[in-house]
């Protein structure tokens, strides 16, 4: 294993991607710890994922791939379900002659492609991706709490109707479920880690659709398209977080949410509307945290820089801050 590693670090030192005296840092830690080359190198921050992978395909003599250039066909997605995508965090490829390529960040996870083998009934043959490159595939051809709709799919028995109107005791226990809990928690933490400013949950006809602003543009979240199916369920779930009367549907209610997202504190206010086809929410995200930009780092180009700088040594005087929203 020790020749093994060294031969990766030697791989990226050709490639000039990593500094001899550094390799052998990293060797000496990985001597003393036992833990993988490549895993110490990441860690230490002496070469980058990208880098790491690319070398240690080069050495397993497999392809890496940017997922972000190729388009996966909707009929190899569906080869693999999405709690399976979610668990192992892959995605895959292509399928040529029975043979199913799927992109992995750790390719020497021997067990995880048995595991596939079995599962699956095909041979699974491995590229190689970078962990972030398959999350974000995950998310756009799979959606936002795949494998989270998938499990809510088989707790209702698999039916594909869009739901008819409960009773309130019913939508109150639904909005409770783990899966449905955890549904909307993924749907704010994937908001406030694309620094969204604004959620919005728009029911229609045969769909309910989701989407982010984020730079004043309103950009749709990639979610599962059976998500209609539990649409009352969502919505109250956001209404009991945001201490709303979930019986009352046919007026307007504000609300707010306090949550947490990776050690930092957001404020969430909360509005519904109803419309024909359920009740619309429009969520405000506020960090608690919000850190005061310099001048220089507002985005400005030098000649506007120059007249700010300028107009605010005024004495007197008002400047209008104007924006999308």
């Amino acid at each position: 294993m020790f020749n093994s590693d060294r031969q990766l670090g030697q791989i990226l030192v050709m490639q000039g991607k990593l500094d001899a005296d550094d390799l052998e840092l990293a060797l000496r830690e990985h001597h003393k710890t036992g833990e993988r080359l490549d895993s110490i190198l990441l860690k230490m921050g002496l070469a980058s994922e990208e880098d790491v992978l690319r070398a240690l395909a080069e050495q397993l003599q497999l392809p890496f791939v940017r997922l972000s250039e190729h388009t996966i066909p909707k009929d190899v997605i569906e080869k693999i379900p999405a709690k399976l995508v979610s668990h192992y965090h892959l995605v895959p490829i292509e399928q040529t002659n029975g043979t199913l390529r799927v992109a992995v960040s750790d390719p020497l996870d021997i067990h995880t492609l048995d595991d596939l083998r079995m599962i699956l009934k095909v041979e699974v043959e491995p590229v190689v991706a970078t962990y972030k490159d398959i999350e974000d595939a995950i998310k756009r051809y799979y959606g936002i709490g795949a494998a989270t709709v998938e499990e809510l799919m088989e707790e209702s028995g698999g039916e594909t109707t869009i739901e008819v109107d409960r009773t309130i005791e019913d939508i109150d226990e639904m909005a409770e479920d783990a899966s449905i809990v955890r549904f909307v928690n993924q749907i704010i933490a994937e908001a406030i880690a694309d620094r969204a400013t604004d959620i919005h949950v728009e029911p229609f006809e045969q769909e309910l659709r989701i989407r982010y602003r984020i730079d004043g543009m309103l950009y749709e979240a990639a979610i599962p398209p059976s998500i209609k199916r539990f649409q009352s369920a969502i919505i109250s779930r956001i209404k009991i977080m945001a201490d709303m009367n979930i019986a009352e549907r046919r007026l307007p209610q504000d609300g707010k949410i306090k949550v947490k997202v990776q050690e930092k504190d957001f404020d969430l206010r909360v509005s519904t509307l109803p419309t024909p086809y359920g009740e619309s929410i429009s969520i405000r995200i506020l960090s608690r945290e919000s850190e005061l930009v310099s001048l220089d780092k507002l985005g400005l180009d030098e000649y506007h820089l120059k007249i700010l700088r300028r107009m605010i040594q005024k004495p007197h005087g008002i400047i209008f801050v104007t924006g999308p929203t």
